[in-house]
Protein backbone atom coordinates (compact mmCIF):
# COMPACT_ATOMS: atom_id res chain seq x y z
CA UNK A 1 0.00 0.00 0.00
CA UNK A 2 2.99 2.27 0.50
CA UNK A 3 3.15 3.47 -3.10
CA UNK A 4 -0.56 4.29 -3.42
CA UNK A 5 -2.47 7.57 -3.44
CA UNK A 6 -5.76 8.00 -1.60
CA UNK A 7 -8.05 10.90 -2.50
CA UNK A 8 -11.05 11.20 -0.23
CA UNK A 9 -13.76 13.68 0.70
CA UNK A 10 -13.27 16.30 3.42
CA UNK A 11 -16.29 15.35 5.56
CA UNK A 12 -16.50 12.82 8.42
CA UNK A 13 -16.78 9.89 6.01
CA UNK A 14 -13.70 11.18 4.21
CA UNK A 15 -11.86 11.36 7.55
CA UNK A 16 -12.87 7.75 8.20
CA UNK A 17 -11.48 6.70 4.81
CA UNK A 18 -8.25 8.59 5.57
CA UNK A 19 -7.95 6.72 8.88
CA UNK A 20 -8.34 3.37 7.13
CA UNK A 21 -5.91 4.38 4.38
CA UNK A 22 -3.19 5.44 6.81
CA UNK A 23 -3.63 2.28 8.87
CA UNK A 24 -3.13 0.30 5.65
CA UNK A 25 0.12 2.17 5.03
CA UNK A 26 -0.89 4.73 2.41
CA UNK A 27 1.89 7.29 2.18
CA UNK A 28 -0.16 9.94 0.41
CA UNK A 29 -3.66 11.00 1.51
CA UNK A 30 -5.39 13.99 -0.10
CA UNK A 31 -8.72 15.58 0.86
CA UNK A 32 -11.05 16.89 -1.85
CA UNK A 33 -13.82 19.49 -1.58
CA UNK A 34 -17.10 19.85 -3.46
CA UNK A 35 -17.50 23.51 -2.49
CA UNK A 36 -17.16 24.48 -6.15
CA UNK A 37 -18.79 21.42 -7.61
CA UNK A 38 -16.53 19.03 -9.50
CA UNK A 39 -13.74 21.54 -10.01
CA UNK A 40 -11.83 21.01 -6.76
CA UNK A 41 -12.23 17.23 -6.91
CA UNK A 42 -10.67 17.01 -10.37
CA UNK A 43 -8.00 19.52 -9.40
CA UNK A 44 -7.06 17.56 -6.25
CA UNK A 45 -6.76 14.28 -8.14
CA UNK A 46 -4.75 15.79 -11.00
CA UNK A 47 -2.38 17.61 -8.64
CA UNK A 48 -1.83 14.48 -6.56
CA UNK A 49 -0.98 12.40 -9.61
CA UNK A 50 1.30 15.11 -10.99
CA UNK A 51 3.23 15.46 -7.72
CA UNK A 52 3.57 11.71 -7.16
CA UNK A 53 4.26 10.21 -10.60
CA UNK A 54 5.60 6.97 -9.10
CA UNK A 55 2.23 6.01 -7.58
CA UNK A 56 0.93 2.73 -8.99
CA UNK A 57 -2.60 2.78 -7.59
CA UNK A 58 -5.11 5.59 -7.17
CA UNK A 59 -7.80 4.99 -4.54
CA UNK A 60 -10.86 7.26 -4.66
CA UNK A 61 -12.90 6.96 -1.46
CA UNK A 62 -16.18 8.77 -0.78
CA UNK A 63 -15.70 10.54 -4.11
CA UNK A 64 -18.78 10.72 -6.30
CA UNK A 65 -17.01 9.82 -9.51
CA UNK A 66 -19.24 11.15 -12.26
CA UNK A 67 -18.55 10.75 -15.96
CA UNK A 68 -17.62 14.44 -16.00
CA UNK A 69 -14.98 14.09 -13.27
CA UNK A 70 -13.56 11.03 -15.00
CA UNK A 71 -13.23 12.97 -18.26
CA UNK A 72 -11.20 15.60 -16.36
CA UNK A 73 -8.81 13.18 -14.64
CA UNK A 74 -8.42 10.28 -17.08
CA UNK A 75 -5.37 11.76 -18.82
CA UNK A 76 -3.58 12.16 -15.48
CA UNK A 77 -4.59 8.66 -14.42
CA UNK A 78 -3.04 7.19 -17.54
CA UNK A 79 -2.23 3.50 -17.10
CA UNK A 80 -2.47 3.50 -13.30
CA UNK A 81 -4.82 1.15 -11.51
CA UNK A 82 -7.86 2.89 -9.98
CA UNK A 83 -10.02 1.58 -7.16
CA UNK A 84 -13.29 3.41 -6.38
CA UNK A 85 -14.76 2.98 -2.89
CA UNK A 86 -18.03 4.85 -2.75
CA UNK A 87 -21.72 4.89 -1.89
CA UNK A 88 -23.08 7.62 -4.16
CA UNK A 89 -25.67 6.92 -6.83
CA UNK A 90 -23.66 9.10 -9.22
CA UNK A 91 -20.77 6.63 -9.12
CA UNK A 92 -23.11 3.69 -9.59
CA UNK A 93 -24.75 5.24 -12.64
CA UNK A 94 -21.54 6.42 -14.35
CA UNK A 95 -20.55 4.26 -17.33
CA UNK A 96 -17.59 5.90 -19.07
CA UNK A 97 -14.95 4.23 -16.90
CA UNK A 98 -16.46 0.81 -16.21
CA UNK A 99 -13.58 -1.04 -17.89
CA UNK A 100 -10.88 1.13 -16.28
CA UNK A 101 -11.89 1.36 -12.62
CA UNK A 102 -12.35 -1.35 -10.00
CA UNK A 103 -15.63 -0.38 -8.36
CA UNK A 104 -16.69 -1.12 -4.78
CA UNK A 105 -20.05 0.62 -4.36
CA UNK A 106 -22.72 0.08 -1.72
CA UNK A 107 -25.40 2.73 -1.23
CA UNK A 108 -26.48 1.25 2.13
CA UNK A 109 -23.31 2.10 4.10
CA UNK A 110 -20.60 4.74 4.19
CA UNK A 111 -17.43 4.64 2.11
CA UNK A 112 -15.49 4.18 5.37
CA UNK A 113 -17.45 0.99 6.07
CA UNK A 114 -16.87 -0.32 2.52
CA UNK A 115 -13.13 0.40 2.82
CA UNK A 116 -12.97 -1.25 6.24
CA UNK A 117 -14.84 -4.37 5.13
CA UNK A 118 -12.55 -4.79 2.12
CA UNK A 119 -9.44 -5.12 4.28
CA UNK A 120 -10.50 -6.05 7.83
CA UNK A 121 -9.74 -9.75 7.44
CA UNK A 122 -6.32 -9.12 5.92
CA UNK A 123 -5.33 -6.39 8.40
CA UNK A 124 -6.23 -7.29 12.02
CA UNK A 125 -5.10 -3.82 13.17
CA UNK A 126 -8.41 -2.48 11.83
CA UNK A 127 -10.46 -4.36 14.46
CA UNK A 128 -9.69 -1.68 17.05
CA UNK A 129 -11.57 0.84 14.88
CA UNK A 130 -14.78 -1.12 14.40
CA UNK A 131 -16.93 1.15 16.62
CA UNK A 132 -15.46 4.23 14.98
CA UNK A 133 -16.27 2.85 11.51
CA UNK A 134 -19.83 2.01 12.53
CA UNK A 135 -20.27 5.51 13.97
CA UNK A 136 -19.11 7.15 10.74
CA UNK A 137 -21.40 4.92 8.70
CA UNK A 138 -24.39 5.53 10.97
CA UNK A 139 -23.96 9.28 10.69
CA UNK A 140 -23.36 9.32 6.95
CA UNK A 141 -26.39 7.15 6.20
CA UNK A 142 -28.53 8.81 8.89
CA UNK A 143 -29.15 5.50 10.74
CA UNK A 144 -28.28 6.60 14.26
CA UNK A 145 -29.84 3.51 15.81
CA UNK A 146 -26.79 1.60 14.58
CA UNK A 147 -24.27 3.53 16.70
CA UNK A 148 -24.60 5.22 20.11
CA UNK A 149 -21.62 7.50 19.37
CA UNK A 150 -22.44 8.60 15.80
CA UNK A 151 -23.78 12.04 16.69
CA UNK A 152 -20.93 12.85 19.04
CA UNK A 153 -18.38 11.71 16.49
CA UNK A 154 -19.77 14.25 14.02
CA UNK A 155 -19.77 16.92 16.74
CA UNK A 156 -16.11 16.21 17.48
CA UNK A 157 -15.25 16.54 13.79
CA UNK A 158 -17.19 19.80 13.52
CA UNK A 159 -15.65 21.18 16.71
CA UNK A 160 -12.07 20.77 15.49
CA UNK A 161 -12.54 21.56 11.81
CA UNK A 162 -15.05 24.43 11.98
CA UNK A 163 -15.66 25.71 15.51
CA UNK A 164 -12.37 25.84 17.43
CA UNK A 165 -11.09 29.47 17.24
CA UNK A 166 -7.53 28.23 17.75
CA UNK A 167 -7.72 26.63 14.31
CA UNK A 168 -9.00 29.77 12.57
CA UNK A 169 -5.69 30.43 10.84
CA UNK A 170 -4.77 26.79 10.39
CA UNK A 171 -4.97 25.47 6.84
CA UNK A 172 -8.13 23.49 6.27
CA UNK A 173 -6.31 20.32 5.22
CA UNK A 174 -4.16 20.56 8.36
CA UNK A 175 -7.32 20.57 10.47
CA UNK A 176 -8.54 17.47 8.64
CA UNK A 177 -5.19 15.77 9.20
CA UNK A 178 -5.40 16.68 12.88
CA UNK A 179 -8.76 14.91 13.27
CA UNK A 180 -7.47 11.95 11.25
CA UNK A 181 -4.42 11.54 13.47
CA UNK A 182 -6.46 11.88 16.67
CA UNK A 183 -8.79 9.12 15.46
CA UNK A 184 -5.86 6.87 14.56
CA UNK A 185 -4.00 7.35 17.84
CA UNK A 186 -7.00 7.18 20.20
CA UNK A 187 -10.33 6.30 18.54
CA UNK A 188 -13.71 6.80 20.17
CA UNK A 189 -15.49 3.55 21.02
CA UNK A 190 -18.97 2.73 22.26
CA UNK A 191 -17.66 2.27 25.80
CA UNK A 192 -14.83 4.81 25.72
CA UNK A 193 -14.58 8.54 25.06
CA UNK A 194 -10.97 9.74 24.73
CA UNK A 195 -9.83 12.89 26.53
CA UNK A 196 -9.39 14.72 23.23
CA UNK A 197 -13.02 13.94 22.30
CA UNK A 198 -14.31 15.10 25.68
CA UNK A 199 -12.45 18.39 25.31
CA UNK A 200 -13.77 18.87 21.77
CA UNK A 201 -17.35 18.16 22.88
CA UNK A 202 -17.14 20.67 25.74
CA UNK A 203 -15.83 23.33 23.38
CA UNK A 204 -18.50 22.47 20.81
CA UNK A 205 -21.30 22.82 23.35
CA UNK A 206 -19.99 26.17 24.55
CA UNK A 207 -19.55 27.62 21.06
CA UNK A 208 -22.56 26.19 19.27
CA UNK A 209 -25.50 26.15 21.69
CA UNK A 210 -26.35 29.88 21.60
CA UNK A 211 -25.93 30.45 17.87
CA UNK A 212 -27.83 27.23 17.12
CA UNK A 213 -30.76 28.39 19.26
CA UNK A 214 -30.68 31.76 17.53
CA UNK A 215 -30.64 30.16 14.08
CA UNK A 216 -33.57 27.89 14.88
CA UNK A 217 -35.68 30.92 15.84
CA UNK A 218 -34.44 33.20 13.05
CA UNK A 219 -33.51 31.25 9.96
CA UNK A 220 -36.18 28.58 9.36
CA UNK A 221 -39.32 29.06 7.29
CA UNK A 222 -41.94 26.39 6.67
CA UNK A 223 -43.83 25.72 3.44
CA UNK A 224 -46.09 22.68 3.72
CA UNK A 225 -43.95 19.68 4.61
CA UNK A 226 -40.69 21.47 3.73
CA UNK A 227 -38.39 23.60 5.87
CA UNK A 228 -36.14 26.19 4.22
CA UNK A 229 -33.12 27.13 6.31
CA UNK A 230 -31.16 30.24 5.26
CA UNK A 231 -27.65 30.34 6.75
CA UNK A 232 -24.44 32.30 6.28
CA UNK A 233 -21.37 30.12 5.79
CA UNK A 234 -19.23 32.37 8.00
CA UNK A 235 -21.45 31.61 11.01
CA UNK A 236 -20.48 27.90 10.95
CA UNK A 237 -23.86 26.75 12.23
CA UNK A 238 -24.01 22.93 12.06
CA UNK A 239 -26.81 22.02 9.66
CA UNK A 240 -27.01 18.51 11.07
CA UNK A 241 -28.07 19.91 14.46
CA UNK A 242 -30.97 21.77 12.82
CA UNK A 243 -31.98 18.54 11.07
CA UNK A 244 -32.00 16.70 14.40
CA UNK A 245 -34.05 19.52 15.94
CA UNK A 246 -36.61 19.31 13.12
CA UNK A 247 -36.88 15.52 13.37
CA UNK A 248 -37.54 15.73 17.10
CA UNK A 249 -39.81 18.77 17.20
CA UNK A 250 -41.45 18.86 13.77
CA UNK A 251 -42.10 15.30 12.57
CA UNK A 252 -44.49 16.68 9.95
CA UNK A 253 -41.49 18.10 8.07
CA UNK A 254 -40.38 15.63 5.38
CA UNK A 255 -37.96 17.78 3.39
CA UNK A 256 -35.28 20.27 4.38
CA UNK A 257 -33.51 22.69 2.04
CA UNK A 258 -30.45 24.47 3.43
CA UNK A 259 -29.22 27.52 1.57
CA UNK A 260 -25.69 28.26 2.75
CA UNK A 261 -24.66 31.67 1.41
CA UNK A 262 -21.01 32.68 1.04
CA UNK A 263 -19.51 36.15 1.40
CA UNK A 264 -19.65 36.67 -2.37
CA UNK A 265 -23.38 35.93 -2.44
CA UNK A 266 -23.00 32.49 -4.00
CA UNK A 267 -24.60 29.56 -2.27
CA UNK A 268 -24.55 25.84 -1.61
CA UNK A 269 -27.92 24.09 -1.54
CA UNK A 270 -28.11 21.02 0.71
CA UNK A 271 -31.26 18.92 0.47
CA UNK A 272 -32.67 16.17 2.68
CA UNK A 273 -35.85 14.12 2.55
CA UNK A 274 -37.50 11.31 4.49
CA UNK A 275 -39.75 10.28 1.60
CA UNK A 276 -38.82 6.71 0.72
CA UNK A 277 -39.44 7.02 -3.03
CA UNK A 278 -37.95 10.48 -3.57
CA UNK A 279 -34.51 10.58 -5.22
CA UNK A 280 -32.87 13.92 -4.52
CA UNK A 281 -29.68 12.88 -6.30
CA UNK A 282 -31.41 12.98 -9.68
CA UNK A 283 -32.70 16.49 -9.04
CA UNK A 284 -29.28 17.64 -7.83
CA UNK A 285 -27.47 16.10 -10.82
CA UNK A 286 -29.81 17.91 -13.19
CA UNK A 287 -28.58 21.17 -11.66
CA UNK A 288 -24.87 20.40 -11.51
CA UNK A 289 -24.79 18.68 -8.12
CA UNK A 290 -25.10 15.14 -6.83
CA UNK A 291 -25.25 12.95 -3.76
CA UNK A 292 -27.62 10.35 -2.39
CA UNK A 293 -31.31 9.62 -2.78
CA UNK A 294 -32.11 11.08 0.64
CA UNK A 295 -29.36 13.72 0.88
CA UNK A 296 -27.91 15.68 -2.02
CA UNK A 297 -26.35 19.06 -2.70
CA UNK A 298 -25.84 21.65 -5.40
CA UNK A 299 -22.64 23.64 -4.96
CA UNK A 300 -21.39 26.91 -6.37
CA UNK A 301 -24.75 28.48 -7.23
CA UNK A 302 -23.84 32.10 -8.16
CA UNK A 303 -25.54 35.01 -6.42
CA UNK A 304 -27.59 35.97 -9.47
CA UNK A 305 -29.07 32.43 -9.64
CA UNK A 306 -29.69 31.90 -5.92
CA UNK A 307 -33.30 33.17 -5.82
CA UNK A 308 -34.12 31.27 -9.00
CA UNK A 309 -32.72 28.06 -7.51
CA UNK A 310 -34.76 28.54 -4.33
CA UNK A 311 -37.90 28.78 -6.47
CA UNK A 312 -36.84 25.70 -8.47
CA UNK A 313 -36.34 23.66 -5.31
CA UNK A 314 -39.63 24.89 -3.85
CA UNK A 315 -41.56 23.94 -7.00
CA UNK A 316 -39.91 20.53 -7.16
CA UNK A 317 -40.69 19.68 -3.54
CA UNK A 318 -44.18 21.18 -3.66
CA UNK A 319 -45.10 19.25 -6.80
CA UNK A 320 -43.86 16.03 -5.22
CA UNK A 321 -45.94 16.72 -2.14
CA UNK A 322 -49.08 17.34 -4.21
CA UNK A 323 -48.54 14.18 -6.25
CA UNK A 324 -48.16 12.04 -3.14
CA UNK A 325 -50.72 13.61 -0.83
Amino acid sequence: MHNNILVTHNDLDGIGCAVIGKLLGFQWVHYASYNRGNYYVSKTVNNALKCIPSAEWLYLADISLSDLIWSEIKDSVGSRHVKLIDHHITSKDATSYNDKVEKHINEEVSATKIFYDLFKDEYPVLEKYRDFVEAVSAYDTWHFEKSPIAKNMQRVYDSIVFQDPKNKYTKFNDRLSKVTNYCINDPMRNDYTPVWCEASLRLYDRLVSNKLSYAINRDISYIGDTAFVMLLSEENIPMFEISWFLEENHPEIKNVCYVLTNKDGGAVFSLRTTYEDMDLSKFAEAHGGGGHAKAASIANVPSFDRSKMIDTVRRYLTEYNHQNS
